[in-house]
Protein backbone atom coordinates (compact mmCIF):
# COMPACT_ATOMS: atom_id res chain seq x y z
CA UNK A 1 0.00 0.00 0.00
CA UNK A 2 1.31 3.41 -0.67
CA UNK A 3 1.86 6.24 1.65
CA UNK A 4 -0.23 8.47 0.38
CA UNK A 5 -3.05 6.14 0.73
CA UNK A 6 -2.00 4.92 4.87
CA UNK A 7 -1.90 8.79 5.31
CA UNK A 8 -5.47 8.79 3.57
CA UNK A 9 -7.15 6.37 5.77
CA UNK A 10 -5.11 7.43 8.61
CA UNK A 11 -6.88 11.06 8.06
CA UNK A 12 -10.28 9.63 7.72
CA UNK A 13 -9.88 7.44 11.00
CA UNK A 14 -9.19 10.85 12.89
CA UNK A 15 -11.84 12.55 11.70
CA UNK A 16 -15.09 10.16 11.70
CA UNK A 17 -13.66 9.75 15.55
CA UNK A 18 -12.52 13.26 16.44
CA UNK A 19 -13.59 12.47 20.42
CA UNK A 20 -11.71 9.54 20.17
CA UNK A 21 -8.49 11.27 18.70
CA UNK A 22 -9.08 14.41 20.69
CA UNK A 23 -8.68 12.07 24.38
CA UNK A 24 -5.77 9.96 22.81
CA UNK A 25 -3.80 13.08 21.87
CA UNK A 26 -4.56 14.98 25.32
CA UNK A 27 -3.46 11.57 26.94
CA UNK A 28 0.12 11.82 24.97
CA UNK A 29 0.43 14.98 25.63
CA UNK A 30 -0.26 15.18 29.88
CA UNK A 31 2.31 11.88 29.67
CA UNK A 32 4.33 13.67 27.68
CA UNK A 33 4.22 16.75 30.07
CA UNK A 34 4.09 14.89 33.00
CA UNK A 35 7.82 13.35 32.62
CA UNK A 36 9.53 16.32 31.44
CA UNK A 37 7.97 18.31 34.40
CA UNK A 38 9.29 15.37 36.65
CA UNK A 39 12.40 15.22 35.24
CA UNK A 40 12.74 19.30 35.80
CA UNK A 41 11.70 19.49 38.90
CA UNK A 42 14.21 16.29 39.31
CA UNK A 43 17.30 17.85 38.17
CA UNK A 44 16.14 21.69 39.96
CA UNK A 45 15.79 19.97 43.58
CA UNK A 46 19.20 18.35 42.87
CA UNK A 47 20.73 21.51 41.56
CA UNK A 48 19.42 23.43 44.65
CA UNK A 49 20.49 20.70 47.16
CA UNK A 50 23.82 20.58 45.41
CA UNK A 51 24.28 24.23 45.76
CA UNK A 52 23.47 24.44 49.51
CA UNK A 53 26.12 21.93 50.36
CA UNK A 54 28.30 23.90 48.41
CA UNK A 55 27.88 26.46 50.12
CA UNK A 56 28.70 25.55 53.67
CA UNK A 57 32.84 25.73 51.78
CA UNK A 58 34.79 23.49 49.31
CA UNK A 59 36.28 20.02 49.42
CA UNK A 60 34.78 19.28 52.93
CA UNK A 61 35.08 16.25 54.75
CA UNK A 62 32.37 15.70 57.75
CA UNK A 63 33.62 13.69 60.61
CA UNK A 64 30.35 13.12 63.08
CA UNK A 65 29.90 11.01 66.08
CA UNK A 66 28.44 8.04 66.04
CA UNK A 67 26.13 8.20 69.13
CA UNK A 68 24.59 4.71 67.74
CA UNK A 69 27.33 2.85 70.39
CA UNK A 70 25.90 4.90 73.44
CA UNK A 71 23.82 7.59 72.24
CA UNK A 72 22.38 10.30 74.37
CA UNK A 73 20.61 9.28 77.91
CA UNK A 74 22.98 5.74 78.15
CA UNK A 75 26.09 5.64 79.38
CA UNK A 76 28.72 5.84 77.79
CA UNK A 77 32.82 4.94 77.23
CA UNK A 78 34.68 7.59 78.50
CA UNK A 79 36.72 6.32 75.35
CA UNK A 80 33.42 7.29 73.13
CA UNK A 81 32.67 9.35 70.07
CA UNK A 82 34.63 13.05 69.09
CA UNK A 83 36.30 15.34 71.27
CA UNK A 84 38.06 18.58 71.06
CA UNK A 85 41.27 17.56 70.92
CA UNK A 86 40.44 15.10 67.75
CA UNK A 87 40.19 18.19 65.60
CA UNK A 88 43.58 19.23 66.82
CA UNK A 89 44.85 16.58 66.13
CA UNK A 90 43.96 15.84 62.25
CA UNK A 91 44.77 19.61 61.71
CA UNK A 92 49.17 18.35 62.71
CA UNK A 93 49.15 15.09 61.69
CA UNK A 94 47.14 14.09 58.27
CA UNK A 95 48.85 15.65 55.20
CA UNK A 96 46.74 17.54 52.15
CA UNK A 97 44.38 19.57 55.24
CA UNK A 98 43.65 23.00 54.69
CA UNK A 99 42.06 23.67 57.73
CA UNK A 100 39.53 21.87 60.66
CA UNK A 101 36.58 23.30 62.48
CA UNK A 102 34.55 22.38 65.41
CA UNK A 103 31.36 24.18 66.73
CA UNK A 104 29.32 24.66 69.31
CA UNK A 105 25.75 26.72 69.09
CA UNK A 106 23.59 28.49 71.67
CA UNK A 107 20.84 31.08 71.72
CA UNK A 108 21.10 34.52 73.37
CA UNK A 109 19.77 37.60 74.56
CA UNK A 110 21.89 40.67 73.01
CA UNK A 111 22.23 44.08 73.46
CA UNK A 112 24.02 46.96 71.97
CA UNK A 113 23.04 50.55 72.92
CA UNK A 114 19.50 51.31 73.18
CA UNK A 115 18.96 47.69 71.18
CA UNK A 116 18.15 44.64 72.39
CA UNK A 117 17.93 41.71 70.21
CA UNK A 118 16.26 38.26 71.58
CA UNK A 119 17.14 34.46 70.42
CA UNK A 120 20.46 35.43 68.46
CA UNK A 121 22.15 32.21 67.63
CA UNK A 122 25.88 32.64 68.92
CA UNK A 123 28.35 29.91 66.79
CA UNK A 124 31.13 29.27 68.78
CA UNK A 125 33.91 28.19 66.80
CA UNK A 126 37.92 28.11 66.12
CA UNK A 127 40.10 30.38 63.90
CA UNK A 128 40.05 28.11 60.77
CA UNK A 129 36.07 28.96 60.33
CA UNK A 130 36.67 31.61 57.54
CA UNK A 131 38.61 29.53 54.88
CA UNK A 132 36.74 26.24 55.60
CA UNK A 133 33.02 27.64 55.58
CA UNK A 134 34.22 29.85 52.44
CA UNK A 135 33.44 33.55 54.35
CA UNK A 136 34.70 36.37 53.96
CA UNK A 137 35.87 39.52 56.33
CA UNK A 138 34.20 42.60 55.28
CA UNK A 139 35.76 44.92 58.16
CA UNK A 140 37.90 44.15 61.23
CA UNK A 141 39.42 40.70 61.66
CA UNK A 142 38.61 37.43 62.64
CA UNK A 143 39.64 36.06 66.06
CA UNK A 144 42.64 33.58 65.79
CA UNK A 145 44.03 30.20 68.04
CA UNK A 146 45.52 32.87 70.85
CA UNK A 147 41.84 34.42 70.77
CA UNK A 148 40.75 30.70 71.18
CA UNK A 149 43.32 29.72 73.99
CA UNK A 150 42.73 32.27 76.19
CA UNK A 151 39.02 32.75 75.99
CA UNK A 152 39.38 36.35 74.92
CA UNK A 153 35.66 37.76 74.91
CA UNK A 154 35.60 38.72 71.57
CA UNK A 155 32.94 38.59 68.46
CA UNK A 156 32.58 38.78 64.75
CA UNK A 157 29.15 39.61 63.41
CA UNK A 158 27.44 38.55 60.81
CA UNK A 159 25.99 40.96 58.41
CA UNK A 160 22.50 41.16 58.88
CA UNK A 161 23.10 41.61 62.68
CA UNK A 162 25.62 44.53 62.49
CA UNK A 163 23.38 46.53 60.65
CA UNK A 164 20.31 45.41 63.16
CA UNK A 165 23.02 46.46 66.21
CA UNK A 166 24.86 49.45 65.21
CA UNK A 167 22.91 50.91 62.27
CA UNK A 168 25.67 52.48 59.68
CA UNK A 169 28.12 53.17 62.56
CA UNK A 170 31.11 50.59 62.37
CA UNK A 171 30.59 47.90 65.32
CA UNK A 172 34.08 47.48 65.34
CA UNK A 173 35.94 47.98 68.78
CA UNK A 174 32.23 48.75 70.04
CA UNK A 175 30.89 46.17 73.11
CA UNK A 176 28.00 44.29 72.87
CA UNK A 177 26.52 42.07 75.77
CA UNK A 178 25.51 38.42 74.74
CA UNK A 179 23.70 37.10 77.55
CA UNK A 180 25.41 38.47 80.82
CA UNK A 181 28.55 38.32 79.00
CA UNK A 182 30.38 41.97 77.47
CA UNK A 183 32.27 41.13 74.33
CA UNK A 184 34.37 43.16 71.84
CA UNK A 185 33.60 43.49 68.53
CA UNK A 186 36.67 42.64 66.57
CA UNK A 187 35.00 41.96 62.52
CA UNK A 188 32.10 42.04 60.73
CA UNK A 189 31.83 39.17 57.54
CA UNK A 190 30.97 40.12 54.40
CA UNK A 191 27.17 39.11 53.72
CA UNK A 192 26.75 35.00 52.30
CA UNK A 193 22.83 34.93 52.79
CA UNK A 194 21.09 31.67 53.60
CA UNK A 195 22.41 27.68 53.44
CA UNK A 196 20.39 25.36 53.45
CA UNK A 197 18.17 26.94 56.46
CA UNK A 198 20.93 28.69 58.33
CA UNK A 199 20.97 32.38 57.58
CA UNK A 200 24.74 33.16 58.45
CA UNK A 201 24.14 36.86 58.31
CA UNK A 202 22.38 36.67 61.49
CA UNK A 203 24.54 35.26 63.69
CA UNK A 204 27.20 36.09 66.27
CA UNK A 205 30.51 34.21 66.17
CA UNK A 206 32.64 33.67 68.91
CA UNK A 207 35.67 31.43 70.25
CA UNK A 208 34.78 27.82 71.11
CA UNK A 209 36.47 28.04 74.51
CA UNK A 210 34.06 30.98 75.76
CA UNK A 211 31.10 29.72 74.48
CA UNK A 212 31.58 26.11 76.14
CA UNK A 213 32.93 27.65 79.02
CA UNK A 214 29.95 30.58 79.71
CA UNK A 215 27.01 29.57 77.33
CA UNK A 216 26.87 25.64 77.62
CA UNK A 217 26.93 25.04 81.37
CA UNK A 218 23.97 22.34 81.50
CA UNK A 219 23.58 19.04 82.88
CA UNK A 220 24.63 17.67 79.32
CA UNK A 221 28.15 19.57 78.74
CA UNK A 222 28.89 18.29 82.10
CA UNK A 223 28.40 14.36 81.64
CA UNK A 224 29.63 14.82 78.04
CA UNK A 225 32.83 16.75 78.99
CA UNK A 226 34.63 18.09 75.67
CA UNK A 227 32.98 15.92 73.30
CA UNK A 228 31.06 17.38 70.18
CA UNK A 229 28.93 16.08 67.58
CA UNK A 230 31.01 17.09 64.36
CA UNK A 231 34.26 18.19 62.87
CA UNK A 232 34.61 19.80 59.88
CA UNK A 233 37.94 19.27 58.15
CA UNK A 234 38.78 20.76 54.44
CA UNK A 235 41.12 19.35 51.88
CA UNK A 236 43.71 20.91 49.67
CA UNK A 237 42.38 20.67 46.18
CA UNK A 238 44.67 18.87 44.71
CA UNK A 239 44.82 16.24 47.21
CA UNK A 240 43.16 13.20 46.85
CA UNK A 241 40.20 13.25 49.64
CA UNK A 242 39.79 9.56 49.83
CA UNK A 243 43.54 9.28 51.24
CA UNK A 244 43.04 11.80 53.28
CA UNK A 245 39.72 10.07 54.63
CA UNK A 246 41.83 6.50 55.05
CA UNK A 247 44.58 9.37 57.44
CA UNK A 248 41.53 10.20 59.43
CA UNK A 249 40.31 7.04 60.10
CA UNK A 250 43.13 5.52 60.79
CA UNK A 251 43.99 8.62 63.27
CA UNK A 252 40.58 8.68 65.22
CA UNK A 253 40.59 4.71 65.46
CA UNK A 254 43.79 4.84 66.84
CA UNK A 255 42.99 8.06 69.09
CA UNK A 256 39.52 6.30 70.43
CA UNK A 257 40.95 2.82 70.58
CA UNK A 258 38.75 1.12 68.66
CA UNK A 259 38.64 -0.89 65.15
CA UNK A 260 38.12 0.25 61.62
CA UNK A 261 35.49 -2.35 61.55
CA UNK A 262 33.65 -0.42 64.43
CA UNK A 263 34.37 2.88 65.11
CA UNK A 264 32.72 5.54 67.24
CA UNK A 265 32.59 8.04 64.59
CA UNK A 266 31.05 8.25 61.25
CA UNK A 267 32.97 10.26 57.81
CA UNK A 268 31.12 11.77 54.79
CA UNK A 269 32.26 14.21 52.37
CA UNK A 270 29.92 16.67 50.53
CA UNK A 271 28.89 14.03 47.41
CA UNK A 272 27.87 11.75 50.25
CA UNK A 273 25.47 13.97 51.60
CA UNK A 274 24.45 15.00 48.32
Amino acid sequence: MRTKKVIQIAWQGLVRNKIRSLLTMLGVIIGVSAVIIMIAVSAGTEATIRDQISGLGTNLVFVYANFSRGGFGKEQPSSGGLVYDDAFAIAENIQGVSGVVVEQNSTQMVKAGNVVIDDVSVLGTTADFPSVRDMQIAAGRYFNQNDVDRNQKVAVLGYSIAEELFGESSPIGQVVTIGSVKVTVIGVFDEKGLVGDVDYDSRIYMPISVVLQRFAPSRLSKIMGDRVKMIYVSVEDDVDMDKVIGQIEVLLAKRHDVSLESPDFIIQTQQDII
